[in-house]
């Protein structure tokens, strides 16, 4: 069976489904005090969160994501592999990302580049 977002918290589902996220949305989304690490790029503070999302809306318009895999730790801790298809030069991407989660809200995510895969296996 494929995996689905809708297996992951509401929060993450979210993130990942909702297309009009707005900075009021983000602070449902994220604590506070959230931080998110996408390419060596450190964003802090939900309104620092926005600027990010308003920054890979704009170098990904019209882009969806497919879940291809993840992995949960307790309900703190999500790895995913997403797929990242759009109306973008390099599109598809595929994307590993590193979530964590506190009281059913997104602490930290760190973003970065999947491993290629060589004959069945990652490198």
């Amino acid at each position: 069976m494929s995996p689905r977002f809708g297996d992951l918290p509401v929060a993450v589902q979210l993130f990942f489904g909702a297309h009009e996220k707005d900075e009021t949305l983000l602070a449902h989304l994220f604590a506070p005090d959230a931080v998110i690490t996408e390419r060596a790029r450190l964003f802090k503070g939900v309104a620092s969160v926005a600027a990010w999302h308003r920054d890979y809306e704009s170098r990904h318009p019209a882009h969806w994501f497919e879940l291809l895999r993840f992995s949960q730790r307790g309900a703190r801790q999500i790895r995913a592999r997403v797929r990242v298809r759009g109306d973008f030069p390099a599109s598809p991407l595929e994307l590993m990302y590193s979530i964590e989660m506190r009281d059913h809200r997104i602490i930290a995510i760190t973003v970065c580049d999947a491993p290629i895969k060589k004959q069945g296996r990652a490198t």
